[in-house]
């Protein structure tokens, strides 16, 4: 005797139509038993795990070919996630470029500590805050 509940009949010929939308997890909740319970019962029981799987399949197998169809109509957001998730596709990154950038000074930087409602960009930059605050200490302006 299996040291866990057992689903009927029905309740396991269910399972193909749950699995089409809902997570295991959520499956184990439908039948009120416990998420590992439903886990073994796959594990153990072939039907089950058959059932569960052929539920997956056939909508993951629905959603795909609707989105070939919509691709292959041209619709660019479809070709992209197909060519991303199935041909591994990236996109190229954007090299970065800076066109005549001026470096901001030390001095620059800790003129802009000195307002105290900057406080937020301290923590960008936090080596630089503790310098700034070490030597406003050194000279007596805490």
């Amino acid at each position: 005797m299996p040291k866990f509940k057992t689903l009927t009949k029905s309740q396991i010929e269910e399972i193909p139509k749950l699995a089409e939308s809902l997570t295991t997890n959520q499956i184990a909740d439908y039948f009120r038993i416990c998420r590992t319970t439903f886990y073994e019962m796959r594990k153990s029981n072939p039907v089950i795990a058959e059932h569960y799987g052929q539920g997956k399949a056939k909508v993951i197998a629905q959603i795909a070919g609707s989105l070939i169809t919509k691709a292959k109509g041209g619709d660019t957001s479809s070709q992209v996630f197909y060519l991303k998730t199935r041909a591994g596709w990236s996109e190229p990154k954007e090299e970065l470029q800076i066109e005549n950038a001026v470096e901001e000074t030390l001095e620059e930087k800790r003129a802009r500590f000195a307002d105290t409602k900057l406080f937020i960009e301290y923590k960008a930059d936090a080596k630089l805050f503790m310098e700034y605050k070490k030597e406003r200490q050194l000279n007596g302006k805490n």
